[in-house]
């Protein structure tokens, strides 16, 4: 399936992903698991830019009607991990490129969790979300209490 978007994406990421994609190979396997080949640690080589910020070039084209399916669940989670021999474990993973994007939130005031919502049910269903949103607002609100 990747290997079908990598044809579709081509016209619309950096020549530096398109080199690397294609010298390298779209997927790695980092000593744990599959996963897909990023630039020096960082943009994976699906990564569009619109100006400064990095974007899906898989979602960009699903959006428009002109790719069948979305980007992948890992990627929809991002800066979320699955972890765990039995995939239970969610776990946030700080990146510096998230850095604006957290910053942003706080000021909003708007969680992780709900901003990651739709990710967060598309991959796990309504009600881990809406429990998990739950006790997120409760620790928030501790948190502001003290």
């Amino acid at each position: 399936m990747l290997e079908t978007a990598w044809k579709a994406v081509r016209g619309l990421i950096p020549e530096s992903h398109r080199q690397e994609g294609d010298g390298n190979g779209i997927i790695v396997h980092d000593g744990e698991e599959l996963t897909i080949r990023c630039l020096d640690e960082r943009a994976c080589v699906f990564v569009m830019y619109d100006g400064e910020i990095a974007k899906c070039s898989i979602q960009h084209l699903y959006m428009q009607d002109r790719f069948s399916w979305p980007k992948p669940q890992s990627c929809h989670l991002f800066p979320l991990r699955i972890r765990g021999k039995r995939r239970d474990q969610l776990r946030f993973e700080r990146f510096s490129e998230c850095a604006p994007a957290l910053i942003a939130g706080e000021q909003q005031r708007i969680p992780l969790v709900r901003f990651l919502g739709e990710a967060i049910t598309r991959v796990f269903g309504s009600s881990f979300y809406d429990e998990l949103d739950r006790r997120s607002q409760e620790l928030l609100s501790r948190e502001e209490e003290a």
